[in-house]
């Protein structure tokens, strides 16, 4: 896969997969279930809270929500009235949803709570599609919208005239790449079925995901990326020769990350670990054959062109050595 500093929408490929997936993990569901999953993490629902988001972060003050936090002052009684505008919003799109379905909302959620009690993956979908309207991640999801123009500012002061940072600035997925390697290899790491449909409506023509990196040459890089319904996402990691503590990626997962950049300073490569305790001090094992494993992606520069960053992860295995076929 690969990003860009480009704005050409032209160069984004059709992800046939993302729109054929008939995923074995959905089989026999009742079909207003299904439909209701792919609803829940469809494109367009995304963009309509990411739109709205956009639309009233800065004016309404979002960016001094971790100074009220701090403080104990609580948030300004307006913040209420358009988290209750933003879930009205959400809420016209499941009524239509339902209309479309020819089913009332009671009965869909009667029928997602019977589904729930014997299908795990769409009792962890649901969480998602929950979170959403949740006045917490709605906060957290403002104060990050009201602060990327700072973030914007960092990345581009940062960039400057340094030839060592090539990395620093504003990036577009393109996401030119095999689906199908794709799918494989988010299931060898086991990836829930809940992100990979994420990554399989996102990582498509109609979906991109726009991300600031900030480089700091010898101390740490930092990742600000939107994720559909997740909202924006943040991660660091510390430039180091050992493994460090890793802040960022999806769900509760207990990680340490080592980022080893190329000497030429064209690309690096992050390694990640992953442990069952949150003291970090038993790793995660998936499949007892193959031990240990350690997550590997690789960023590097294009030769001819220095806006196209290409990206490859894959997995190796400390035990066995083998190493996955990767994306």
């Amino acid at each position: 896969m690969s990003e860009g500093k480009h704005d050409d929408e032209s160069k984004f490929d059709e992800d046939d997969g993302a729109k054929e997936e008939v995923s074995s993990d959905l089989a026999d569901l009742d079909p207003v279930v299904e439909a209701f999953l792919n609803f829940s993490y469809s494109t367009s629902l995304g963009e309509i809270a990411e739109e709205f988001i956009r639309e009233h972060a800065k004016d309404a003050g979002f960016e001094n929500k971790t100074k009220f936090d701090a403080s104990g002052e609580g948030h300004p009684l307006s913040w209420s009235g358009l988290h209750n505008d933003y879930c009205n919003s959400i809420d016209k799109e499941l009524t239509t949803f339902c209309k479309e379905q020819g089913v009332e909302m009671s009965e869909l959620f009667e029928k997602l709570e019977e589904v729930m009690e014997t299908n795990k993956h769409v009792a962890d979908a649901l969480p998602g599609f929950v979170k959403l309207t949740s006045y917490e991640h709605f906060c957290t999801q403002m104060e990050s919208q009201a602060t990327l123009s700072q973030v914007k500012e960092e990345a581009e002061d940062l960039k400057g005239d340094d030839i060592e940072d090539m990395f620093s600035g504003e990036w577009k997925g393109l996401f030119n790449f095999d689906s199908k390697k794709r799918d494989a290899h988010l299931k060898e790491v086991n990836v829930p079925w809940v992100l990979r449909k994420m990554v399989g409506s996102l990582m498509n023509k109609e979906g991109k995901v726009n991300g600031v990196v900030r480089y700091t040459p010898g101390e740490a890089l930092h990742r600000t990326f939107n994720f559909g319904i997740l909202g924006q996402q943040n991660e660091t990691y510390i430039i180091s020769k050992d493994f460090e503590e890793f802040n960022g990626g999806f769900g509760k997962l207990y990680m340490k990350a080592k980022v080893v950049p190329d000497d030429d300073g064209r690309g690096f490569t992050c390694l990640l670990h992953r442990y069952n305790d949150a003291a970090k001090t038993i790793r995660y094992v998936s499949n007892p054959k193959k031990g240990r494993r350690v997550g590997v992606q690789e960023y590097r520069l294009k030769d001819d062109d220095d806006d196209i960053l290409v990206c490859y992860e894959s997995v190796q295995y400390e035990e066995s050595g083998e190493k996955s076929a990767g994306w």
